[in-house]
């Protein structure tokens, strides 16, 4: 997310909101700040939960594969600006 907060100056840097600024399918039914909650419950072995959580990460993974490659033409640009002003 460092590329994004540098070239893209978005109010918001959570994986979501990047994905919807950039058009890139994002669509989880579980929210991230659940799965602390949902991690717990696993415990006592409910595995509706636990598909949750496997749902979520699937998106996650998904989204960021997506996400790093919208944003390859731009890493060549940060390093050239790092290297060139430090």
């Amino acid at each position: 997310m460092e590329i994004a907060r540098k070239i893209f100056k978005l109010h918001s840097f959570k994986l979501e909101y990047v994905c919807k600024w950039l058009k890139i399918d994002f669509n989880t039914k579980v929210k991230a700040y659940t799965i602390d909650e949902f991690y717990h419950k696993t415990f006592s072995g409910d595995k509706n939960v636990e598909e949750k959580i496997k749902e979520k990460c699937k998106a996650d993974l998904m989204a960021l594969a997506e996400l790093f490659e919208k944003m390859k033409p731009y890493f060549n640009l940060i390093t050239t600006k790092r290297w060139a002003f430090s």
